[in-house]
């Protein structure tokens, strides 16, 4: 049946997306963890993330995507993106996003800046990551998590309104 349409429990992942990037996308429909740790607390310190491969990289353009036009949660389920382990790729910009999901990051690696400004969104759980810079500026969030997470360059935070777990910055030495 060429016509055959698609139940809510078979949409894909598009094809050109990796495979953890694929995996994400059925972790996301499901409210499940992609857990992309190898279990060597030396190797999955996200400090080092710069040198981790792609079997542990996700494209920020992909994230982006899942969070903002993402598919359908699987009936039963409740849709959120909720990543263990991943080098995070490229900027991930959700400036001026409303995000009606839950989104977390644990013991991930950014490469670049992770920008909230002007964002919406149910809750933003960072812990234990590493994030070369946060603009969350004007971020409307209930629940911002920097557990543990290492900020190397500038947090911006200024007229958000969120409440905020515990969080550590470290600058970056020449």
């Amino acid at each position: 049946m060429a016509n055959r349409r698609l139940a809510p429990d078979d949409l894909p992942a598009p094809e050109e997306w990796s495979d953890p990037e694929r995996r994400l996308w059925s972790a996301f429909r499901d409210g499940g963890v992609l857990d992309l740790c190898t279990g060597v607390a030396s190797e999955d310190d996200p400090a080092g993330g710069a040198a981790w491969g792609p079997e542990r990289q996700i494209r920020a353009l992909v994230i982006a995507q899942l969070l903002l036009e993402g598919p359908p949660a699987r009936p039963g389920k409740v849709r959120a993106l909720r990543v263990t382990g991943a080098r995070v790729t490229g900027a991930l910009d959700l400036t001026s996003a409303t995000v009606d999901c839950e989104i977390d990051f644990d013991a991930c690696s950014f490469a670049e800046v992770l920008s909230l400004r002007h964002a919406s969104a149910l809750a933003v759980y960072l812990q234990k990551s590493h994030l070369p810079e946060l603009s969350a500026e004007a971020l409307r969030c209930p629940s911002l998590d920097l557990r543990d997470a290492v900020v190397e360059g500038n947090v911006w935070i200024q007229g958000s309104q969120f409440s905020i777990g515990r969080w550590r910055s470290r600058c970056a030495r020449s």
